[in-house]
């Protein structure tokens, strides 16, 4: 209604992160003539991940209380994109202990969002997609991850009344996406707990000629985000400044943030 109604035949461009980026692709698949280019920033597609049998990159409970080589430490740090300087060249045990626990709690992917916020509908209704897309036709001899269990437990309301009478649902039909003939750039983050990396390659294998953009940070890209190339990448890409858009990749190459 709303494209018909007040877009028409107007080609629009799309920006979707983490998990908006369901949405973005499924009206990328119903309209892809309608869309000039559309810019994915960690897409959270557990589903593919699932289909295309990518383990996770999730950290297991019993990890918080085994003992970790530096390295380990410094590596986890760094998973959490924290910008904080190191201890003496590396953090306090205790500190990152205490970051895992808080990780595990998965609250962390809706980071607005929490207490009453929590109980609105439409995070409710996110997450209800999110697992459903994962848990259909689930192999129940396999253990579900963690983080598709936190979203089915904060969207029991949405699960029961789909139990009580199911409804439609419209999933992701990702063969559909090969019809898009625009831009598409995926920004990748190589250091990420959620979404294997080669999750994002398997979308790329549906679009015609996509910018992969794999950067050395963790799912939230708190370290790209305080760049100043950050802005520059983005609006080379819709501008279609080719000269722009490699300086701004080689700047961030300089900076060590991409691989």
């Amino acid at each position: 209604m709303f494209r018909n109604g007040v877009l028409g035949n107007e080609k629009i461009h799309l920006i979707s992160y983490a998990s908006a980026s369901g949405i973005a692709l499924h009206y990328l698949s119903v309209f892809p003539d309608q869309v000039s280019k559309i810019l994915a920033i960690n897409p959270l597609l557990f589903d593919l991940q699932k289909n295309m049998n990518f383990l996770p990159f999730e950290i297991k409970n019993d990890e918080a209380s085994q003992e970790f080589i530096d390295e380990k430490w410094i590596k986890f740090a760094w998973y959490l994109g924290l910008e904080e300087p190191f201890y003496g060249g590396k953090r306090k045990k205790n500190e990152l202990v205490d970051r895992i626990y808080q990780f595990n709690s998965w609250e962390f992917l809706l980071p607005e969002v929490n207490g009453e916020l929590l109980q609105r509908i439409a995070v409710k209704v996110r997450l209800f997609e999110h697992t459903r897309n994962y848990l259909y036709e689930h192999d129940e001899s396999k253990t579900i991850p963690s983080v598709i269990q936190w979203m089915k437990n904060n969207s029991m309301e949405v699960w029961d009344a789909f139990d009580r009478q199911p409804f439609r649902f419209v999933g992701m039909h990702y063969d559909l996406l090969t019809q898009f003939t625009g831009k598409m750039m995926i920004v990748c983050s190589n250091q990420n707990l959620m979404i294997n990396p080669k999750t994002f390659e398997g979308l790329a294998e549906f679009i015609s000629n996509p910018t992969m953009l794999y950067i050395k940070d963790a799912h939230a890209l708190q370290k790209l985000y305080s760049q100043p190339e950050w802005p520059l990448v983005l609006q080379s890409f819709f501008d279609s400044d080719v000269q722009g858009q490699i300086q701004a990749f080689k700047d961030l190459q300089n900076k060590g943030l991409i691989r």
